[in-house]
C-alpha cells in the first residue's frame, strides 16, 4: 500500500537502476485506452453542450413550445450523460486503486505520470457530465449516496496520487526538456529517470539535501556505484538494525534480496521536475464538484422569497457554464500532457523495437472500449421511451379531437 523506497526496497528484484526491466504497459498507455478515454471525453462534452443549450431555451426562452421540446431533448441527453459519467468514474477508480495499492512498487515513473493524466481526463469528463444535470444525486436517494461515495473516493485517491508525486522534489513529472537526438547510440547514453520505478523517487532520503535537481539519478546521492555487489553492504553505508537511512551520501541498507546497480553516469535527457499543472487542474476539478453539489442544493431549496424558482435556475445555469468551460480546459490540458510524454517515449526507443502500446490486443485495452456501449444503450432506451410517450400523447389528443367532432362540444 502506497509504496515508497523504504518499503519497496525490501521487495525481491526491486532495483533503482538502469538494469530495471522497463517495459511497455498497454493497459495504461495503449492505443485502446487512449481511444476509449478520448471517445468518452468527446461524448461527455457534446452531451453536456446539448444539455446546456436546451437549458438555455428552457429557462430563458419565451415560447412554451420551445421550452417543451427543450425539456424533452434535455432529458434524453441527461440519460446518456448519467450512464457515461458512471462509466467514467468506474474507469478512473480502476486506474487509481491498482496504482496506489498493487502496483506501487513496480509501476514506472513514466506510467505513473500517464495514470495522472488519464485520471485528470476521466475526472474532468465525469464532472462535466454531472454538473449540467439536475438530479444526478437526488433522483434516487440510495443511488445518489453511492454515486457521491464513488466521486468522493475518486477525488480522494486522485489527491493521494498527485500529492505523493508533488512531495518528491526529484520525481520526473513530465516530458524531458531535451529533444530526441536523430541518432540514438546503442550504449544507453540517452538516460531518463522516467524508466525507473516511481517508488525510487518517493521517500528517497537524499532528495531534500541534493543540489543536483534534474540530474539527481546521476549524482552521488542516488545509489552506490557498484554493479557487482549482491547481498553485500556497500562500504559507504552505515549499518542499522532496522534498515533505516544514513547520511547525505548514503542510501538504504540493502536487505538480502536487493541488487545494487550503477547509477546513471550519463544523463542526457534533463528530466522536467517542475510540472505543477496537474495539481492545479485537480484543484479546479474538485472545486467544480463542490460547485455541482452547491447548485443541486440551491435548486432543492423551496419558498425562497429573495430568489424565485426561475431565477434560481438561471443562476444555476451560469454556474454550470463556468464548470463546463473549466472541465473542457482541463481535458485539453490532460490530453496534451499525455500525448506529449507518450510520443517522446515512443521516439526514444527505450522500449526497443516492439512497443505494445501502439497496438490494441490486450484485455485491459478492450474493456474500457466495451464499457462505452452502456451509455449508448441508455441513450437508445431513453429515446425509445420518449417515442412511445409521444405516440400515447398523440392518441389521447386524437381521441379527444374525435370526441369533440362527434359531440360538437
Amino acid at each position: 500500500m502506497f509504496g515508497d523506497l523504504g518499503t519497496c526496497i525490501r521487495e525481491e528484484g526491486f532495483v533503482c537502476g538502469p538494469s530495471f526491466g522497463f517495459k511497455p504497459d498497454a493497459d495504461i498507455a495503449g492505443a485502446g485506452v487512449f481511444a476509449a478515454f478520448s471517445t468518452a471525453a468527446f461524448a461527455s462534452l457534446v452531451g453536456a453542450a446539448i444539455s446546456l443549450v436546451m437549458q438555455r431555451s428552457q429557462y430563458f426562452g419565451k415560447k412554451r413550445t420551445i421550452r417543451k421540446h427543450a425539456l424533452a431533448i434535455r432529458r434524453i441527453s441527461e440519460a446518456f450523460l448519467i450512464s457515461l459519467s458512471d462509466t467514467q468514474i468506474v474507469t478512473s477508480l480502476a486506474l487509481l486503486i491498482p496504482t496506489l495499492f498493487w502496483l506501487s512498487c513496480t509501476i514506472s515513473a513514466y506510467h505513473y505520470n500517464l495514470v495522472c493524466n488519464l485520471v485528470l481526463i476521466s475526472s474532468a469528463s465525469h464532472i462535466v457530465s454531472i454538473v449540467v444535470m439536475h438530479k444526478y444525486f437526488g433522483q434516487n436517494r440510495k443511488l445518489g449516496v453511492l454515486r457521491c461515495v464513488m466521486v468522493t473516493a475518486n477525488l480522494g485517491f486522485a489527491w493521494v496520487l498527485f500529492y505523493r508525486r508533488n512531495q518528491s522534489t526529484i520525481f520526473p513529472s513530465a516530458k524531458p526538456n531535451s529533444n530526441i537526438p536523430k541518432y540514438i547510440p546503442d550504449n544507453g547514453t540517452l538516460s531518463t529517470g522516467l524508466s525507473l520505478p516511481s517508488a525510487c523517487y518517493l521517500g528517497h532520503p537524499n532528495a531534500p539535501a541534493s543540489g543536483y535537481a534534474n540530474n539527481f539519478t546521476s549524482s552521488p546521492d542516488w545509489l552506490p556505484s557498484n554493479t557487482n555487489t549482491t547481498n553485500q553492504i556497500p562500504s559507504n553505508v552505515t549499518v542499522s538494525n532496522n534498515s533505516s537511512l544514513a547520511g547525505h551520501h548514503s542510501s538504504f541498507i540493502p536487505s538480502t534480496n536487493v541488487t545494487w546497480t550503477q547509477r546513471f553516469e550519463q544523463f542526457s535527457s534533463n528530466d522536467n521536475l517542475t510540472n505543477t499543472g496537474d495539481v492545479v487542474s485537480l484543484a479546479f476539478i474538485t472545486a467544480s464538484f463542490f460547485l455541482a453539489i452547491g447548485t443541486s442544493l440551491l435548486l432543492s431549496i423551496k419558498n425562497v422569497r429573495c430568489l424565485p424558482h426561475k431565477r434560481r435556475h438561471q443562476v444555476a445555469y451560469i454556474f454550470r457554464c463556468i464548470s463546463f468551460l473549466t472541465s473542457y480546459g482541463i481535458m485539453i490540458y490532460g490530453f496534451s500532457q499525455f500525448l506529449e510524454l507518450r510520443n517522446w517515449m515512443g521516439k526514444s526507443q527505450l522500449f526497443g523495437r516492439e512497443n505494445d502500446e501502439y497496438e490494441i490486443r490486450s484485455f485491459g485495452q478492450l474493456m474500457p472500449i466495451g464499457l462505452l456501449i452502456l451509455p449508448v444503450l441508455a441513450f437508445v432506451e431513453q429515446f425509445a421511451d420518449r417515442e412511445s410517450q409521444s405516440k400515447d400523447e398523440e392518441q389521447i389528443l386524437l381521441r379527444n379531437h374525435e370526441g369533440y367532432l362527434s359531440t360538437g362540444e
